[in-house]
């Protein structure tokens, strides 16, 4: 059977040199966001699988979360910080209208740090044909390792779903696990996550900063 994406994990090389020494598991980097007031921080489940501590890189430093609900199937990660976030992650209150919009994904490439931050305009192809509860996007950059975590976000702000994966012959056509997934995910978890309204408060077009205020770099520590 034929691939038809490719997860997106970029090694990291510092920690690669050292756990290569230490005849251990590389670290990836990856992207994720807060997704709750009481730190809950999500990423993807390819990246922290099998991971005790995730290091998320903050302007305030790095915070060190504990691993408290992870799903293969899903592709989705849980990992939970002392940090009380400001701002984080909200899902729509009406998903399919807002998948009819341009999107935005926020991610981290390159070097993994926070200077490494875009806000890459998108537009939603609709369902994978390959991978039930997932969603296809044309990006108008290449799709890069890194980005696995990447939260899709709509032009009022609110999270669409979680990129993991780019098709494997279009390094443009990026794959998400789509915010009803995402929403299931987290309510058999038990972790409490909210709507937000699609109001002019809310809109990020034209300030894509907003969208990236509750997204990080992060790092499986093993």
């Amino acid at each position: 059977m034929k691939v038809r994406r490719r997860p997106l994990v970029r090694l990291a090389p510092v920690l690669l040199a050292a756990l290569c020494l230490a005849a251990g598991p590389a670290a990836a980097d990856a992207t994720g966001f807060f997704v709750s007031a009481e730190g809950h921080f999500v990423s993807a489940h390819h990246v922290l699988d099998n991971c005790p501590f995730a290091g998320i890189k903050t302007p305030d430093g790095v915070l060190i979360g504990d691993l408290v609900a992870s799903s293969a199937a899903d592709d989705l990660a849980v990992v939970k910080t002392n940090r009380r976030p400001r701002y984080y992650g909200r899902l729509p209150k009406d998903p399919a209208r807002a998948l009819q919009n341009p999107v935005l994904i926020v991610r981290y490439s390159g070097s993994g740090d926070l200077a490494s931050r875009r806000v890459t305009p998108a537009e939603y192809d609709g369902p994978d044909p390959f991978h039930r509860g997932d969603i296809r996007f044309t990006a108008t950059e290449t799709i890069v390792g890194g980005d696995s975590g990447s939260p899709v976000i709509s032009q009022h702000g609110a999270v669409l779903g979680v990129l993991v994966a780019r098709d494997i012959n279009r390094s443009y056509i990026g794959v998400a696990v789509d915010v009803f997934t995402l929403s299931r995910f987290l309510h058999d978890a038990g972790i409490d996550f909210e709507t937000e309204g699609e109001t002019a408060a809310n809109r990020i077009a034209g300030d894509p900063d907003k969208a990236a205020r509750f997204t990080f770099p992060v790092t499986c520590l093993k």
